[in-house]
């Protein structure tokens, strides 16, 4: 059956002699597999330079079984970067969450939230002309949130260190499982 679908690259590897096989992120499926045949030909409809990874498409694939490897038939750019690919700095952040989306997204079921929340910030990564040295941390932060553990924001004179294991800042120093508030 053929279906839209939405998402982030998150991998993309080649396949045989002109194919090239990529994980998704997508809107409706949580993280699902597609496969692109003739990609890497000289003439191609869809170039493999269209599945780079950190880049948002909106494909038509043909998808039987969304756990399985599904055929894709057409693909375009849905957030077509301005900033991101000339700027090093948004680059290699952009690169970042794309990896820690990897590393820690393992569901093949849908969750509208962290999809939003991880286009928002690659939106506004390419758009924000200010700072962006702290950006990675923010996501991460924001991040957790979404993955069901954020840290308790009770820090305080008297609680300087915060403890790894339970989440929130403790008065006492355990070498091991506490970071310093300088750091």
């Amino acid at each position: 059956m053929l279906v839209k679908v939405n998402g982030l690259i998150i991998r993309s590897v080649k396949y045989g002699e002109t194919s090239l096989i990529f994980d998704m992120y997508t809107e409706q499926y949580g993280l699902a597999s597609f496969i692109v045949n003739g990609a890497r030909k000289a003439r191609s409809k869809l170039p493999a330079s269209l599945f780079q990874l950190t880049n948002w498409l909106q494909i038509i694939a043909y998808i039987k079984n969304p756990r399985s490897l599904s055929r894709v038939k057409e693909a375009e750019l849905i957030l077509p970067y301005h900033d991101i690919p000339f700027n090093l700095y948004k680059s290699s952040v952009a690169l970042f969450i794309t990896e820690v989306t990897q590393k820690t997204i393992r569901e093949n079921e849908a969750n509208p939230n962290l999809y939003h929340f991880i286009f928002e910030t690659y939106r506004q990564l390419d758009q924000t002309h200010g700072s962006i040295k702290d950006m990675h941390l923010i996501f991460l932060l924001r991040l957790s949130h979404h993955l069901g553990f954020i840290p308790h924001n009770n820090c305080s004179p008297a609680r300087p260190y915060f403890h790894l294991v339970s989440g929130n800042f403790v008065s006492y120093d355990h070498p091991i499982h506490t970071l310093d508030r300088d750091l």
